[in-house]
């Protein structure tokens, strides 16, 4: 995906996915692949996308992040494991854009008479 293509959707997207994919995005640029699940759960549960939910797995199919199993000093911890295809335009956007959404979005709609 490319900023632009981001740019056409973002606007279209509800404001709790936005605040999320924000909020991913800055664990992304600090944490890229050593942003813990615990962590990362508890902010999408924040933004309305809990844990074990259909929504939160949507969520994590869509935006491309994985969770990858490490063993630190005898426990499993789980990170999150952004792939960096979505994430890096995600960064992009947001030096180039800001994050705006400066009109709502717009769908294309067809009357019968016009199909």
């Amino acid at each position: 995906m490319t900023p632009e293509q981001i740019h056409d959707w973002w606007c279209c997207q509800d404001d709790e996915k936005r605040a999320s994919l924000v909020d991913a995005t800055g664990m992304f640029v600090g944490n890229p692949f050593t942003t813990p699940r615990a962590i990362f759960d508890v902010m999408l549960d924040l933004h309305g996308f809990p844990t074990g939910s259909r929504v939160y797995d949507l969520w994590v199919a869509t935006f491309q992040v994985a969770f990858v199993g490490v063993e630190v000093d005898g426990v499993e911890v789980e990170f999150v494991e952004f792939f960096p295809d979505f994430w890096t335009a995600m960064v992009e956007f947001s030096i180039v854009e800001g994050f705006p959404c400066p009109e709502p979005c717009y769908v294309l709609k067809f009357a019968r008479s016009h199909i």
